[in-house]
């Protein structure tokens, strides 16, 4: 597949563009894949069903992310506008990748207050000290743990964020 004529239109064309070398890597390999996804049609032949089943798998057979789906779209787009000059097809019925929600690292004020009773004394300490270590190693956050870890004080800080005091 690296000898064919299509490719080394996309290559030059990308060239002509002063893109750089690394788009021209990722572009490529992206209408590789889609090409042997569609088994080995030649891009003229691939209807936009085709297209849009390719780009459905990406996100969820492949769980890709919502960037990496992105990018795969755009060398195709950049495929039919530039290199084929063909007008690109309609993708009504693309699923776009999700962005993955997002889960706090902190612990609100009520969910501290649930949790720290539950929890004995041996257990927090082992559960406190993997937390720090955690929260180094991750975020950096400033932690003061005091001498003697049978107690902590939790402090409140205007972005509702816990620190150890």
């Amino acid at each position: 597949m690296a000898k064919s004529k299509l490719l080394q239109n996309v290559r030059e064309e990308i060239r002509r563009r002063g893109y750089s070398y690394r788009t021209e890597q990722s572009y490529t390999s992206w209408i590789v894949r889609m090409i042997r996804f569609n088994k080995l049609k030649h891009p003229n032949e691939i209807t936009p069903e085709e297209i849009v089943a390719y780009l459905n798998y990406l996100a969820n057979e492949r769980n890709v992310a919502p960037n990496t789906q992105n990018q795969a779209l755009c060398a195709i787009v950049f495929l039919y506008k530039q290199v084929l000059k063909t007008p690109m097809p309609e993708l009504d019925k693309l699923q776009r990748a999700k962005k993955p929600q997002k889960v706090p690292i902190v612990l609100s004020a009520t969910e501290v207050g649930v949790i720290g009773p539950q929890i004995s004394t041996s257990d927090y300490r082992i559960q406190m000290a993997v937390s720090v270590s955690f929260y180094q190693y991750w975020q950096r956050p400033t932690l003061r743990i005091s001498s003697s870890l049978s107690y902590f004080q939790f402090v409140c800080f205007p972005e509702n964020s816990f620190r150890c005091a």
